[in-house]
């Protein structure tokens, strides 16, 4: 069973950019502090519009005590008869929280301190 989702999203203005930036890399290896499944996925924008080409990167730790993270086959994601509903039951049960862009719309989101994202972390503790 899945006990926490955590998510991070970084975007690039280049449709060509499909690696895991530094930036991206260091915050996926303290995520994976935490989380010792973590791994993370990059979008190659080029692909998105392609049928049939895989747009998601995955990238995982070179090892399990790896702070280092390098692309992985896309063969990874295979599609099972079962991952539309997964996928379903993941987006009705994530936390909603305040990014930056929210805050740019209502200034009353605090995109700094996401409480529903910290009070996560300290149960999952």
């Amino acid at each position: 069973m899945l006990s926490a989702l955590l998510r991070y999203y970084q975007a690039s203005d280049r449709v060509d950019e499909s690696t895991l930036r530094p930036v991206g890399e260091r915050v996926a290896a303290k995520v994976k502090e935490g989380f010792a499944d973590a791994i993370a996925v990059v979008i190659d924008g080029t692909k998105l519009s392609v049928e049939n080409e895989p747009a998601l990167i995955p990238y995982l730790p070179t090892s399990s005590s790896s702070t280092t993270f390098r692309p992985a086959s896309p063969a990874l994601l295979h599609v099972t008869p079962s991952a539309p509903a997964l996928g379903l039951h993941l987006s009705r049960a994530r936390v909603p929280f305040g990014d930056f862009d929210d805050h740019l719309e209502d200034v009353t989101v605090d995109w700094l301190r996401n409480g529903p994202i910290k009070e996560i972390l300290d149960t999952s503790k």
